[in-house]
């Protein structure tokens, strides 16, 4: 790609089942080691995964997550990467901005980020004014309320 003058950024790493509880965590994690390795032939130093999980989760499934998102965090770090974890709205686990500050926070291992792709933020129930010149974004005002409730246990109904 470099013989090409392109400069790989960030990928999808493809594997599900990284961040919420469930049983085949430990394949996940197996499987992302082996998307590091070759993500690192191609140059990348990021990767992101997005929540897109439908299940029923309750209070005690969220410090597992955080957990999850420490293993993620040490696995970027054996590549000298930096993982992160894009929340999506229709996600049942991860869903909102705020839910997401909480476990990234709770996780604080350098090497786990969240991503925070603009069109699924735009798209839930968040106030956003963005300024666009020259092709970029200037400025952009959000305003969240965040609960110490997570809003995915809502039902789809009241979350949207």
């Amino acid at each position: 790609m470099t013989d090409l003058g392109l400069t790989p950024v960030s990928c999808a790493c493809g594997v599900t089942g990284l961040w919420e509880p469930n049983p085949n965590h430990a394949a996940a994690i197996d499987d992302l080691k082996r998307r590091c390795e070759m993500f690192g032939t191609l140059g990348l130093t990021k990767f992101y995964a997005p929540m897109t999980t439908t299940a029923k989760f309750t209070k005690d499934d969220y410090p597992p997550g955080v957990e999850n998102m420490r293993q993620v965090g040490e696995v970027a770090k054996q590549f000298n990467m930096t993982g992160m974890a894009e929340f999506t709205r229709a996600s049942t686990y991860v869903a909102t901005l705020g839910t997401m500050l909480q476990m990234k926070r709770a996780a604080a291992h350098p090497n786990f980020k969240l991503l925070l792709d603009c069109y699924h933020f735009w798209s839930g129930r968040v106030s956003s004014k963005i300024s666009i010149g020259s092709n970029r974004a200037t400025s952009a005002t959000c305003t969240f309320r965040t609960s110490p409730t997570c809003r995915e246990s809502c039902s789809n109904r009241r979350r949207a």
